[in-house]
């Protein structure tokens, strides 16, 4: 049997979908069962595809995705009805456990803060973002592109 990454490779050949949303995300995990929706969305990130944010999830593997994401996140949450708003707050709280669990301190800072109150999130990013970029030096892994 075909490895789980050629199957995918294999079913995105077929069918050309132009993004990812959510019920083609679970027809994935359907047709190419047994996959965790873990393993099915790091395998996705390794494609071209455009995926649904909430298909995507909380990217943890560098700062600039990370931020991206979690910002399109909580615009979602902030237009979104309750179940999405339950789905995304799951969502952050395996990122924020997977980020502890990664001793990605910064990170779980961001996601508690998102967890607390998804309402000040934004406000509180960029003045967060201004005490980073104050540094004489800021780590790498914490550096943007230009935020103002």
């Amino acid at each position: 049997m075909a490895s789980k990454k050629t199957r995918l490779r294999e079913w995105l050949a077929q069918h050309q979908p132009t993004a990812i949303d959510l019920a083609l995300f679970v027809q994935l995990q359907q047709d190419l069962r047994p996959i965790s929706a873990p393993y099915l969305r790091r395998l996705l990130l390794q494609t071209d595809v455009p995926l649904h944010p909430e298909v995507e999830g909380v990217r943890l593997d560098n700062f600039r995705h990370f931020y991206r994401s979690l910002s399109l996140l909580n615009e979602m949450h902030r237009q979104a009805d309750a179940d999405t708003r339950a789905r995304i707050r799951r969502l952050v709280i395996a990122a924020k456990n997977h980020a502890r669990w990664s001793r990605k301190d910064e990170m779980v800072e961001w996601l508690l803060v998102w967890l607390n109150d998804p309402a000040v999130f934004d406000t509180w990013a960029k003045l967060r973002l201004r005490v980073i970029e104050a540094r004489p030096s800021p780590p790498e892994q914490l550096r943007l592109p230009a935020t103002r």
